[in-house]
């Protein structure tokens, strides 16, 4: 009887702990794809803040600047074709349109964007 008792216990037990590392699993998944969303989110609102800033600076002619704050850090900018802006971070990549040429570079969260040396925006 007490040996029964034993091996029903152990099979709750094991069933309990199976159902338990199930659901750990899934939840860790379900934050790591909710974290990458946000992630690309973050990214695109980087990068479509940092286009309007440059275009409008682009519009508004010499003498112009902006600082420029995004809620990214170590992300590179570069300047694919003549009128693209591409922002990569981590492993997410976004373009956008442009209106001037402006220098490529590594930036961290704080940008002044200013215009112009010589026809290119210069961002530090």
């Amino acid at each position: 009887m007490k040996g029964q008792v034993s091996i029903e216990f152990l099979i709750v037990f094991v069933i309990f702990f199976s159902i338990l590392i199930i659901s750990i699993v899934s939840l860790i998944n379900v934050k790591n794809k909710g974290d990458q969303s946000l992630e690309e989110q973050r990214t695109r609102l980087a990068a479509e803040e940092i286009a309007n800033t440059i275009n409008n600076i682009c519009i508004l002619g010499n003498g112009n600047s902006r600082n420029l704050y995004v809620n990214i850090n170590n992300y590179s900018l570069e300047m694919p074709t003549d009128r693209t802006l591409r922002l990569k971070y981590k492993n997410i990549s976004v373009a956008k349109e442009v209106n001037c040429i402006f220098n490529e570079g590594i930036y961290s969260n704080s940008l002044i964007i200013s215009c112009c040396d010589q026809g290119k925006i210069t961002i530090e």
